[in-house]
């Protein structure tokens, strides 16, 4: 059986796409990735009508998932000129694009500012690029947002920033004067027109706190640097999504919680009605909509520690290897008994760390039998590498039925790029 964390209807659909197309393979549900995007912005459009979902595509810039995305409204939120392109090409409009980044390659920048894309404004250099762009702007006016850089220490000087820095490595801080001195340099140029503030933070703790702060922050800012001006306040992505028991802890706050938070201080601000509000979830979306599956090669003991070895790796799986075990079930063979115990899962790499999963509690695998690890929707598919093997094909489960999403890599999809020179 599939568990108790994998949707029960698809399991003809799954195993028959293993026996297909093989082990590893990548299962996206639509099911949940569109729930949970509906979920989202009811939460917040419930509070705060006139806010604006836009999908980090860097978490998972699937072609299928972006374009389902885009079918509920959602913007596209990109960081690269790849990433711009692939909005076009799935079929987003260039007014519903947010480019951010911290650098923009010249050709999409130029394209973005002329077909009407929001740019959110990252540095120094960027602002130069911009004023040059805007020169051959060929619309009225380009639409431009300044990256704010908020100072999130606590009283007692700590900061929920990774690493305990005070201050994020993108965007312009207030204190030394960059900020305005950014907005006053780009309101020189009338092609140019700021019309919001955008203020995404990575944190290690993800609390409703920080974002009643990054909010409020925004929304001062903007009054007073930009005015009548403002259209927008993005307060970013980085929210929970739905934790699953396994990685769940007390008080983690919810899309709920998140979305009373924020649209709380925007309510405070703009009490008549205000800009739009733009959030940026990746993770929160996509997270639990994927799994991995891998089969197991061979089970084995080394000085007492039972390993698992499949033919799947934790490049893949998750390659931030971080060291939380995500969801695991097993996708048993035949209906022979297990034994119960301690064991991890290895990959097929020649890594030393190349672990799936560490001391994993209940029955140990067979020979045969297929893994399956929950919750890989997000960074898995962007960061995988054509390390030793190439990468896994993905297929979505929609209606009950497997479709093939993206095939697995052939020789030529991995050294095609490369000249060779011995012929």
């Amino acid at each position: 059986m599939l568990g108790k964390n994998l949707p029960p209807v698809n399991e003809s659909a799954i195993t028959n796409a293993i026996a297909k197309l093989g082990t590893p393979l990548f299962v996206i549900y639509s099911d949940r990735f569109l729930e949970n995007i509906l979920q989202m912005q009811s939460a917040f459009c419930n509070r705060y009508s006139p806010t604006i979902l836009a999908y980090s595509f860097k978490t998972n810039y699937v072609p299928y998932l972006c374009n389902l995305a885009r079918q509920l409204g959602a913007y596209a939120e990109v960081v690269s000129g790849l990433e711009y392109d692939l909005a076009l090409r799935v079929g987003y409009s260039p007014d519903k694009v947010i480019y951010n980044g911290p650098v923009k390659e010249r050709e999409s920048l130029q394209r973005a500012l002329n077909s009407g894309s929001l740019v959110n404004v990252h540095s120094m250099y960027e602002i130069d690029a911009i004023m040059e762009c805007a020169k051959e702007v060929e619309t009225c006016e380009a639409r431009v947002g300044i990256r704010v850089n908020t100072d999130l220490r606590r009283p007692d000087g700590s900061s929920p920033r990774p690493g305990s820095r005070a201050y994020s490595r993108f965007g312009f801080t207030v204190a030394d004067g960059s900020l305005e001195a950014a907005v006053r340099e780009l309101q020189k140029e009338p092609r140019i027109k700021v019309v919001g503030l955008h203020g995404h933070s990575s944190t290690t703790t993800r609390d409703t706190d920080t974002y009643a702060r990054i909010t409020d922050t925004l929304c001062g800012l903007g009054v007073d640097l930009i005015g009548d001006q403002l259209e927008f306040i993005d307060v970013g992505g980085g929210f929970y999504g739905k934790l699953p028991p396994e990685l769940a802890f007390p008080g983690a706050p919810t899309l709920d919680d998140y979305a009373e938070t924020i649209c709380k201080v925007m309510t405070q601000h703009f009490p008549n009605g205000g800009p739009d509000l733009i959030i940026e979830p990746g993770t929160a979306v996509c997270a639990d909509c994927m799994t991995y599956f891998s089969r197991v090669l061979d089970v084995y003991s080394i000085d007492g520690r039972i390993l698992v070895l499949v033919d799947g790796s934790a490049i893949q799986a998750k390659p931030t290897f971080h060291t939380k075990n995500l969801p695991i079930n097993i996708l048993k063979q035949d209906k022979a008994s297990r034994d119960a115990g301690i064991y991890s899962i290895v990959g097929f790499t020649c890594m030393e760390n190349d672990f799936i999963a560490r001391d994993v509690d209940g029955d140990i695998p067979m020979p045969g039998d297929v893994i399956a690890i929950d919750n890989c929707g997000a960074y898995t598919i962007v960061m995988s590498p054509q390390f030793i093997s190439g990468r896994p094909p993905i297929v979505a489960i929609e209606q009950g039925k497997a479709i093939l999403i993206r095939r697995r890599d052939t020789f030529d999809d991995v050294f095609g790029p490369y000249v060779f020179h011995n012929d």
